[in-house]
């Protein structure tokens, strides 16, 4: 090759970073779902084209707690071979005492602990953040402690925080946990539906809680089936998982994938779970 060819090429890899979108994402952000482990199926999973699988670990999923445990087992094994990845949620209903260290030895990587710590709700592990702090120390110790033999140190995710008041952070100790996680409910995706719909702005949302130098997961975001229809929630899809990715968020998770898991949620058949599949799978 001569120099002159050389350079050629040179001009031509210049010309062609030069044309790149201005946000283009450092990374290929992974896309998943939420689901509820004893009524969806691995199948299911797989059919929206999800790369993580998120769900709850309930002490209480069964009378006996030691079914509930192998219930699970099975579900994230399952999940495993067939190349998505459980991402497990600790919340209130997770121990069955002070001391149960189950959990730990499920194959997974990815653990969540305080499922929207920072409000008061039905399916919120309300903390304050002196508590909140508690926890995570405590699971960073317990889940590397009990993690099966030869397997990696867990990645530890706080959170999702479900208010969009990034400063109740402030008082809690992040040191023990690998990212922090929000849920983005009623945030416009860069004025989308209409300017006057929820309140906030979900790009926004994200940089105010990138001040906690932590990488950011979203690991909920969703609309109610009347909040929006097919189409709409479509359009919403997309567009939030286009700002998300150009923020440089980790992981973005759709809640939820049946409407078993919540009655007002649910990737029906129709224009919402194309887009859903379509995004998952350009970004797999």
């Amino acid at each position: 090759m001569t120099a002159v060819e050389e350079l050629e090429i040179r001009v031509k890899a210049i010309e062609q970073f030069l044309q790149m979108p201005q946000h283009a994402p450092a990374h290929r952000m992974y896309v998943g779902i939420n689901a509820d482990a004893a009524t969806v199926r691995v199948s299911e999973v797989l059919e929206v084209g999800a790369r993580f699988c998120r769900f709850p670990v309930w002490a209480d999923l069964f009378t006996d707690r030691v079914q509930s445990f192998r219930a699970y087992e099975r579900f994230a094994a399952e999940l495993f071979t067939a190349h998505v990845e459980p991402l497990i949620v600790c919340d209130g209903r997770s121990w069955a005492n002070d001391d149960y260290p189950v959990w730990a030895r499920l194959p997974v990587h990815y653990v969540q602990m305080g499922n929207e710590w920072d409000i008061l709700g039905m399916s919120s592990f309300t903390q304050s953040a002196k508590q909140f702090s508690a926890d995570l120390a405590w699971a960073r110790a317990w889940f590397d402690y009990h993690r099966p033999d030869a397997t990696p140190k867990r990645y530890l995710i706080a959170g999702g925080a479900a208010s969009g008041h990034e400063w109740l952070l402030n008082d809690v100790d992040l040191t023990p946990v690998d990212a922090i996680a929000v849920h983005p409910y009623g945030q416009r995706a860069d004025g989308y539906p209409t300017a006057g719909w929820g309140h906030g702005e979900l790009r926004d949302l994200i940089r105010r809680y990138k001040i906690h130098h932590k990488p950011v997961w979203v690991t909920e975001f969703g609309v109610q089936d009347n909040e929006m229809d097919q189409a709409e929630q479509a359009e919403y899809i997309r567009r939030c998982l286009t700002i998300m990715e150009e923020e440089g968020v980790i992981g973005a998770f759709w809640y939820c994938l049946s409407p078993l898991m919540h009655p007002l949620y649910g990737l029906d058949q129709g224009p919402a779970l194309e887009a859903f599949r379509e995004e998952a799978l350009r970004r797999a």
